[in-house]
């Protein structure tokens, strides 16, 4: 097996340079396996996103988007995932236009691909649902408050604290 060189100057290699170096392979390296190169820089996304660094986070969400839309169009789960996260880093910032369009996308797909029952589905849901209570817009958002319930809850409603703000 082939390693990744970070050059730290004899330090242990921080989280950030280890995301940097794999970064830096991954094309090469899965370029005969779309799927699993895409679902790579989706969980890169992800990760950066998660410590912060958008920037870079947009850079792999936007490498995946373009390589699922080769491999399987816009119809598949995996594809879903990614606009939804796309959709959490644009609300985070500030794009909500952008953030309101891949989230819907992301809903489309999951719905079409017969996913509406998934964890992932209704996290799609209650960020929609969340973006709409900002802009002020009750109406959109109440009932996808209570979609985000029903498919937690498999129609029990027991989740209702989740949408409760205090």
């Amino acid at each position: 097996a082939r390693s990744n060189t970070v050059n730290t100057g004899g330090k242990d290699p921080t989280v950030l340079q280890l995301l940097s170096a794999i970064g830096k392979t991954i094309d090469k390296r899965y370029a005969k396996d779309p799927r699993a190169l895409m679902s790579l820089h989706s969980t890169l996304g992800e990760v950066y996103g998660g410590l912060g660094k958008h920037d870079q986070a947009l850079s792999h969400l936007k490498k995946a988007d373009a390589l699922g839309k080769k491999r399987a169009g816009e119809k598949n789960v995996e594809h879903a995932k990614n606009f939804r996260l796309l959709g959490s880093l644009y609300a985070v910032k500030g794009k909500q236009a952008d953030a309101m369009k891949a989230l819907n996308q992301a809903k489309t797909i999951y719905e079409s691909a017969g996913a509406a029952n998934s964890v992932d589905y209704a996290a799609t849901l209650n960020q929609l649902a969340w973006l709409y209570k900002k802009r002020h817009q009750y109406d959109k958002a109440e009932p996808l408050f209570k979609k985000t319930i029903a498919t937690l809850t498999g129609g029990s409603g027991a989740a209702a604290v989740i949408v409760s703000d205090g």
